[in-house]
Parts: structure tokens; sequence; C-alpha cells
């Protein structure tokens, strides 16, 4: 987990931010846990605080929090793919002219 070190220059150091983030609700439960996460823009947003161990195996042994913290990560990402995803393609299909379709990238907007 997260650790911070005072270096022998006086610095602070942080080191181990792998699962600072909460994951998003897997397909399935396997290791996409731990590489695909929800960005700190929307878990900044989200409004409940949203576990990082949810469905992993640092879980707490209490299975209702466990249910818990599983069922608010499973509502974000939800929510995420079902009203925020479609929001921006929506906005960002918007912006395409006759003139720009060509050219016009999701990415560069």
């Amino acid at each position: 987990d997260i650790e911070a070190h005072i270096g022998l220059d006086g610095k602070v150091y942080v080191l181990d931010f792998a699962r600072v983030f909460p994951p998003e609700a897997p397909s399935c439960l396997s290791r996409e846990v731990f590489y695909n996460l929800l960005r700190p823009e929307f878990v900044r947003s989200n409004p409940v605080p949203l576990s990082s161990d949810a469905y992993t195996g640092f879980e707490s042994a209490d299975a209702g929090e466990r249910r818990a913290n599983q069922s608010e990560v499973l509502n974000a990402t939800l929510y995420l793919i079902r009203t925020l995803v479609p929001q921006f393609i929506h906005q960002k299909l918007k912006n395409i002219t006759k003139e720009n379709f060509r050219s016009f990238r999701l990415t560069e907007q």
C-alpha cells in the first residue's frame, strides 16, 4: 500500500500508488481490478466515497461492508458507462460539421 518516506535530502517521497483509486466494477472476478481503475476526477465527483479495496482480496472481512463497497463501485461504474460516456459522445458529436468531419478527433477536443 501507499508509503511516504523522508529522504536523506529532507524531501518527502511517496511510493506504491498502485491501489489508491478504486477499480471499475469488473466484468468477472479477475485481476482487472488492479489495472482498470476509476480516474481521480470521476472519483472526486462521485457523491459517495468509493473503496479502493472493492472487489479485491483486501476488502473488509465484514460481509455487509464488502457488499456495500462493491455496490457503490458498481453503481459508480454503471453511471459512468450509462450516463457520462453517452453525454460525452453526444456533446462531441454536436461539434462535427460537413467541413471538419474527416479530421475530427475525439482525443484532440
